[in-house]
């Protein structure tokens, strides 16, 4: 009977971690987004590409197959982080799809939201015309590895990690 009190009990625990652990949701609200010119000076990296992966969960990470930059490191793929969701002034990226991207942050951790001009690159007709050439990345990278893994992986490893501690307590007690 003791034990099946303390699986009960280790149920519990394990499902309030899961419903105590909530984040906070906050609405995107963006001032007047600044000019074209302000952006170049102001930004790290702006540059033009395809994405070709999204993993994360509270922050996503895009990797990012870059066509042209016109300003920032030059190479054939970036990895730029965002919020997860455009309530929380994240951009909605989507694989495969094309992307005009202003990012701040140092070069190694880029970041862009909603209120930093970063659109589909069919709707920044004016943004590259204002801009104007971009060029060709320099460098040939793969920065695919460093994307990690994300949080399905954890949680069917946590999930996995439990039911197998659960078999072993029951198995002593047998």
């Amino acid at each position: 009977m003791k034990w099946k009190l303390k699986l009960i009990l280790c149920a519990v625990i394990m499902s309030g971690i899961f419903l105590v652990n909530k984040e906070n949701g906050y609405a995107c609200s963006c001032a007047q987004q600044p000019s074209v010119q302000s952006e170049l000076e102001n930004k790290t990296a702006i540059f033009s590409g395809k994405v070709l992966k999204i993993t994360g969960s509270s922050q996503k990470k895009v990797l990012i197959d870059v066509d042209l930059i016109w300003k920032g490191p030059s190479q054939s793929q970036l990895i730029v982080e965002t919020e997860r969701d455009s309530a929380g002034c994240g951009v909605d990226f989507i694989e495969g799809e094309n992307y005009l991207v202003y990012a701040y942050g140092d070069k190694f951790n880029l970041e862009t939201g909603l209120c930093e001009r970063t659109n589909l690159l069919t709707d920044a007709g004016d943004d590259i015309r204002n801009l104007g050439a971009g060029k060709e990345p320099e460098k040939q990278v793969n920065l695919e590895h460093q994307l990690g893994t994300n949080a399905i992986t954890w949680g069917i490893f946590i999930a996995i990690l439990f039911i197998f501690t659960l078999f072993m307590f029951l198995r002593k007690k047998k």
